[in-house]
């Protein structure tokens, strides 16, 4: 069964600049009220960032990602944030015109109180449900900062050490072949999980991350690198140094930002996420992953898709 949903633990730095009040909850779940949206909607028609203070560039370097991806192969793309709990994300991609509507995705899904229906919210489950009777559903997903949390228990979520590469597998089965995965994560040159807060991706678990896409490009603060992984260290590099540093613990002060906008520059090993541009290749999913995937993939295609085990939808 589902444990019940308990209210995650959020922090105003998680939150755009003058709307940590206007985040509600109803049961442990996010609220997004008519107030929060316009809020944000002010903020970008005045020309101010939405990006949250603890990722003072993120959604800016997520609407520059988009310009590295030729077209998606729809003038309005299908499009869904993994992962959310204020919709700083969603309110970009929607003023820019990205996307007509925008449907939120995650474990404990946002109660939208809004007029409309721009945007929209599924629980995981009913996810993983719709890809059983319908397929592949989005043209373009983007998720940051939330992968990297899967499967710790930080967001009352169940307890998976490999829960990151299982939302991944579920990301690369939403999207149709040649769609968009622009992901944010924690890059590092280290491989670590830091108690049940988060993951630093290095070397090692990176690659593993995104072995089924197709790195085509990455962005951190205003800055394009094209090309995978061969390319790593290239300036402004994908990996933080956190070899040989004294890590420190906390939030970082609001004072720091200007150091951490330049080569160099410290900041905190969670907030470096450059975001990954990356596509799911033009292939079928029995040529791409062996075992489960395969299996279930080859199973949707036949409509024996309520023949297989529930495995896929978390509990």
């Amino acid at each position: 069964m589902r444990p019940p949903v308990q209210r995650a633990t959020v922090h105003p730095g998680q939150l755009s600049v003058g709307t940590h009040g206007l985040v509600g909850w109803d049961s442990g779940r996010p609220v997004w009220t008519e107030a929060l949206l316009a809020a944000l909607d002010r903020r970008l028609e005045q020309g101010q960032s939405v990006s949250p203070p603890d990722y003072p560039h993120a959604a800016e370097d997520v609407l520059l990602a988009l310009t590295q991806v030729a077209a998606l192969g729809a003038t309005q793309p299908r499009t869904a944030v993994w992962s959310s709990i204020s919709p700083w994300l969603e309110s970009a991609l929607l003023r820019n015109g990205v996307a007509r509507r925008v449907l939120t995705v995650d474990y404990n899904a946002p109660r939208i109180d809004a007029r409309g229906d721009r945007l929209m919210a599924m629980e995981l489950g009913q996810a993983c449900s719709h890809y059983c009777s319908r397929g592949s559903a989005f043209d373009l997903i983007v998720s940051f900062s939330g992968i990297e949390h899967d499967g710790l228990g930080r967001y009352h979520d169940p307890l998976d050490p490999d829960g990151d590469l299982a939302a991944m597998r579920e990301v690369w089965l939403q999207l149709r072949p040649g769609g968009v995965l622009l992901l944010g994560v924690p890059t590092s040159d280290t491989d670590a999980t830091i108690v049940n807060g988060h993951r630093l991706y290095g070397p090692t678990r990176l690659p593993l991350l995104i072995r089924d896409f197709e790195l085509v490009a990455r962005v951190w603060d205003g800055h394009v690198v094209r090309g995978g992984l061969e390319r790593a260290n290239e300036t402004p590099t994908l990996w933080y140094g956190r070899t040989g540093r004294v890590m420190r613990r906390g939030f970082a002060p609001r004072g720091d930002w200007g150091r951490s906008r330049h080569p160099g520059g410290e900041y905190w090993d969670w907030q470096h996420q450059p975001v990954l541009v990356l596509r799911k290749p033009k292939r079928r999913a029995a040529e791409m992953l062996p075992g489960w995937v395969a299996k279930w993939s080859a199973a949707v295609q036949e409509g024996r898709c309520k023949q297989m085990p529930d495995w896929h939808v978390r509990p």
